[in-house]
């Protein structure tokens, strides 16, 4: 390969994932207007009124806000940090507030581990494996598994009949392994 096709090769892949990291925050920011509208009545915007508004506390929705302006800071102007760094923190956020909105009685400890693995399967480089990620995140809050063992065990064993399925990898099931485990070690009360 010449420096030139490959140049044209690196070049190639910056942009398609550049797009692609466009599109997840596109699509984060609508599926937030979408929850304002259809629940609310009103467009979503970061501030610490409507942080409030749909649930978090003071301070939580204070540190909420403060890691969104860091964020947003870095993506607009990446003089000022590194943009690959902070974008699992805003994908985290995104996720963080959406399943606030979704599951407005579940504990804060279930949502943030619920969007941490909401926002880390994103960096994956198969849109399966992402996906997968999502399906897990979303599980865990849709089985309410802060709601007692019924629940917990309901979704230890949705996780454990999962089989290894073609492009699954190492690193996803021991992403999986380690779900389980923090649900059966968590107290969400």
């Amino acid at each position: 390969m010449t420096d030139s096709a490959l140049n044209n090769w690196i070049s190639s892949g910056i942009r398609n994932l550049a797009e692609e990291e466009r599109k997840i925050e596109t699509d984060l920011e609508t599926q937030l207007n979408k929850e304002a509208q259809r629940s609310e009545g009103w467009d979503w915007d970061w501030n610490l009124t409507n942080l409030i508004r749909i649930g978090f506390e003071d301070d939580e929705a204070l540190g909420i806000l403060s890691d969104y302006d860091s964020c947003e800071a870095i993506r607009k102007n990446p003089e000022m940090g590194s943009w690959f760094r902070e974008r699992r923190t805003y994908l985290y956020i995104h996720h963080q507030v959406i399943l606030k909105w979704q599951f407005p009685t579940a504990p804060n400890k279930a949502i943030r581990l619920a969007a941490y693995y909401m926002a880390k399967s994103q960096d994956r480089p198969d849109e399966a494996m992402r996906e997968i990620g999502l399906d897990l995140g979303l599980n865990m809050m849709r089985y309410r598994v802060w709601d007692g063992d019924k629940n917990r065990d309901a979704y230890i064993e949705f996780l454990k009949r999962f089989k290894k399925f073609k492009g699954e990898n190492k690193k996803s099931i021991k992403a999986r392994n380690e779900i389980i485990e923090l649900i059966e070690q968590e107290n969400f009360g």
